[in-house]
């Protein structure tokens, strides 16, 4: 499909947004705060992302593509935006009760964004230690070191 949408096919690039929509909507919601803001986050992957198809290397790593460039836009959006005192999460993320949600983003806002992402990429998207090193650009050492404090963390709240 990847290849398709390279050459302009509209059909393909509905059927690729299909494919990735919910778990990338998940991702998005438990990155950010609200619904709006993980909806406005997907749309924004979504652009970039067709506009730079061409330099996506792994086409079976779409997926994990569109998460890397979640976080960096979420990211960037946040080094962007004046810090606020508000912090209300949206509970409605799909297959979720909204007390889940809340007790989940509660836990996952003490953390940095980049343990965050990694947690996430782990725990929610089922990513392997390989997978999660290559999307972040470090040794798998590296993510199995971080996941097992970031879990003790976890475990402590």
């Amino acid at each position: 499909m990847v290849a398709a949408a390279l050459q302009g096919e509209e059909t393909a690039k509905s059927e690729l947004i299909r494919f990735t929509q919910t778990p990338l909507f998940k991702f998005c919601i438990l990155l950010g705060n609200s619904r709006e803001s993980a909806e406005d986050l997907c749309q924004d992957v979504y652009i970039k992302a067709f506009r730079n198809l061409d330099q996506l290397k792994k086409p079976e790593a779409f997926l994990g593509w569109l998460y890397q460039i979640a976080k960096n836009l979420f990211l960037d959006l946040k080094r962007s935006e004046k810090p606020t005192t508000h912090l209300i999460p949206d509970s409605e993320s799909p297959g979720s009760t909204p007390e889940t949600i809340l007790q989940l983003r509660k836990i996952l806002s003490q953390f940095e964004t980049e343990d965050r992402y990694l947690i996430l990429l782990i725990e929610l998207e089922g990513q392997s230690y390989k997978e999660a090193a290559e999307l972040i650009s470090c040794s798998e050492d590296a993510v199995r070191s971080r996941i097992h404090r970031l879990r003790h963390e976890l475990l402590k709240n």
